[in-house]
C-alpha cells in the first residue's frame, strides 16, 4: 500500500533519487544517430544551395547570349528590359545612360561586369561542391561508425545469449 508523502507522515522525501542511466551501448547509438541525422540535414542543404546557384549560372549564362545578341556588331542598341532588371537585382553595374542607345565600348563594359558575376559564381559554386564534399565524407565516416557499432553490439548479444543457453 502506498502511503502518501506529507510533512506531518515523518518520511523524508527524497531529493535526488536514483536517475536511470542508459547503457553505454544505448548511448553510443543515440549520440551517433544524432550526429547522422544532423550531418544528412547539412548535406541536404548544401546541395540545395548548389542546385540553387546551377540555376543562377544558367539564367545568368542565358542573360550573357542575350546582351551579347543585343551588341550586334557594332553596339549602338537598347538594353532589353529583362536584361537590365536582371543585372539590377544581382547589383551588376550598368554602364550607360538609362533609355539611350549603348555604344559598342558600353556593351563590351557590360557584357565584362555580366561575366565577372558569372565568374564569382562559378567560384563560389566550385568552393560549395568541395564544401558538399566534405559533408558527404563526414556523413559516410558517421553511419560507418553507426554501422560498425550495431555490428558489433548485434555480435556481443548474440554471444551473450548463446553463452545463457
Amino acid at each position: 500500500m502506498n502511503m502518501p508523502v506529507t510533512p506531518n507522515s515523518g518520511v523524508t522525501p527524497v531529493e535526488n533519487p536514483v536517475e536511470y542511466q542508459e547503457s553505454l551501448e544505448s548511448l553510443m547509438f543515440r549520440v551517433l544517430g544524432e550526429r547522422a541525422e544532423e550531418l544528412d540535414k547539412n548535406v541536404r542543404e548544401q546541395a540545395r544551395k548548389i542546385k540553387l546557384k546551377n540555376e543562377q549560372l544558367k539564367i545568368a549564362n542565358d542573360m550573357m547570349q542575350k546582351a551579347r545578341k543585343a551588341r550586334g556588331e557594332d553596339g549602338d542598341t537598347e538594353m532589353p528590359d529583362d536584361l537590365k532588371a536582371w543585372m539590377e537585382k544581382n547589383g551588376i553595374k550598368i554602364v550607360g545612360e538609362d533609355g539611350e542607345d549603348l555604344s559598342a565600348e558600353e556593351w563590351d563594359l557590360n557584357i565584362s561586369n555580366i561575366q565577372s558575376f558569372i565568374d564569382n559564381l562559378t567560384s563560389t559554386s566550385q568552393m560549395d561542391i568541395i564544401n558538399l564534399q566534405a559533408m558527404m565524407d563526414k556523413h559516410s565516416q558517421t553511419f560507418n561508425l553507426l554501422t560498425g557499432f550495431l555490428s558489433k553490439s548485434a555480435k556481443i548479444n548474440e554471444s551473450i545469449i548463446s553463452n545463457i543457453r
